[in-house]
């Protein structure tokens, strides 16, 4: 049923708790596995370049590719076995998640998303968002919610 699944990761415990549901189904269909996070980028501003320099931006930027890339390993594709239909896709953006998200989903030709929810209502979820929701509402192939009991 499905060839393609993307699994998005923030690297919370909430991920964690819904990665198993995403490698459990990409095993049963045996459908490739994407793990996809966004590395948000604050907007730039002019008094933050007054002090850092480019060479000291690049340097944190790599540093946390690497931080991101190492947690992926450990949290997830360790617990893979020898599963090799899968990649790891980490973006950077400045724009809220899900639009970074939603494009990987169409560039990679994904038929199942599949992402972990906090469970925020109320005011929480008004001035938070929600990326699942988000994605819900615009994704174009079905999205898999799961949300933690912790």
């Amino acid at each position: 049923m499905f060839k393609k699944i993307l699994f998005c990761t923030d690297l919370s415990e909430n991920s964690d708790d819904t990665f198993p549901y995403a490698l459990d189904l990409a095993r049963k269909y045996q459908a490739f596995l994407f793990i996809a996070h966004i590395i948000e980028q604050p907007p730039q501003t002019g008094f933050v370049d007054l002090y850092i320099t480019e060479d000291i931006r690049d340097k944190i930027a790599v540093d946390r590719m690497n931080y991101v890339k190492n947690e992926i390993h450990s949290r997830y594709v360790s617990q893979m076995g020898n599963m090799t239909d899968y990649e790891v896709v980490i973006r950077e953006s400045s724009e809220p998640p899900h639009y970074s998200l939603l494009d990987i989903a169409k560039e990679k030709e994904a038929e199942l998303i599949v992402i972990g929810t906090h469970g925020r209502t109320g005011i929480e979820k008004a001035i938070f968002g929600s990326v699942a929701e988000k994605l819900c509402r615009r994704a174009m192939c079905p999205v898999l919610t799961i949300r933690s009991t912790k």
